[in-house]
């Protein structure tokens, strides 16, 4: 049963995110790079002309279809590689990740934040939730607050939040699951998280809003390349060593039966432990990770 007694606001790491933000970019672009070159220096299907044509290839196939242009960047990209120099691969390979870090790469805005938070979950659960009818609507609106209660281990979450790093990994049954444990975690006076959501949710201008403003990361899943892999894990990954609560739902995808997922998807959950030891490696002086 959740404590009545007055409780300390946890700290919201989000706040001194944008001063972060470029500084988060350009580890992520360095990382990515230098891995890169190094990696390709053993050639075959490590070496940056196999790497560049492996985003041209699939960049023509995706876009090609639309029949507007789009793919005549990646055609073009094509065609050049074969007379570009290691140095000149390199610098491709640069610009790049810096490409898709800045597609990546999330936002918080702490005056959002005190409007989603003081309208509470009413307005997103009437957003998020597919209503049928204006009756189902306002019974959202009546309901949803009152069916989400905090209770749990919550003291020893909010310690573990104020020492270290924590990483929420909920069951993903539907669209209210990050309001609804954004709320949870704002009654149980625990920090907001950072998560990588679906780019196909960031089509509505509403949802948009918040999501971009709010901390949350895009994921465009219509990218199957290695490099746009790298990209993502490796903002993930910085995101933690610097202090980040996050949250990743380790199943990938909803779960309809709502039980517990024993087939997880490793990917993002997965860089919680690289992070990890990557700030021991370093010596880092706050790498705990919950």
């Amino acid at each position: 049963m959740a404590s009545d007694r007055p409780v300390r606001e946890a700290e919201n790491r989000l706040e001194r995110f944008n001063s972060d933000r470029e500084r988060l970019l350009s580890e992520v672009e360095r990382r990515v790079v230098a891995r890169r070159v190094f990696e390709g220096k053993a050639g075959g299907d490590d070496s940056l002309e196999y790497v560049l044509n492996d985003v041209a290839f699939n960049e023509i196939r995706r876009l090609e279809g639309k029949g507007n242009g789009a793919a005549d960047k990646w055609k073009d990209l094509s065609r050049r590689l074969l007379g570009m120099s290691e140095e000149e691969k390199a610098g491709e390979l640069r610009r790049l990740v810096r490409y898709y870090g800045e597609d990546v790469v999330g936002n918080f805005d702490p005056r959002v934040y005190k409007f989603a938070t003081g309208i509470g979950p009413s307005l997103l659960g009437f957003v998020f939730n597919p209503i049928t009818s204006v009756r189902q609507g306002m019974d959202t609106l009546r309901n949803l607050d009152a069916r989400i209660s905090a209770d749990g281990e919550i003291d020893l979450v909010r310690a573990c939040a104020e020492r270290g790093t924590i990483v929420v990994t909920p069951t993903h049954s539907s669209n209210m699951d990050s309001p609804a444990i954004g709320l949870g975690m704002l009654r149980a006076h625990l920090p907001p998280v950072t998560y990588g959501a679906g780019k196909n949710l960031f089509s509505n201008p509403f949802i948009s809003f918040f999501m971009r403003n709010l901390g949350a990361y895009r994921v465009d899943r219509r990218l199957r390349f290695e490099l746009y892999k790298d990209v993502l894990k490796e903002y993930s990954t910085v995101l933690l060593e610097h202090g980040y609560h996050s949250l990743f739902f380790p199943g990938g995808t909803r779960c309809r039966s709502n039980i517990l997922e024993k087939h997880l998807k490793l990917g993002l959950l997965g860089t919680t432990v690289t992070a990890y030891k990557n700030s021991v490696r370093e010596g880092a002086p706050n790498k705990r990770i919950y």
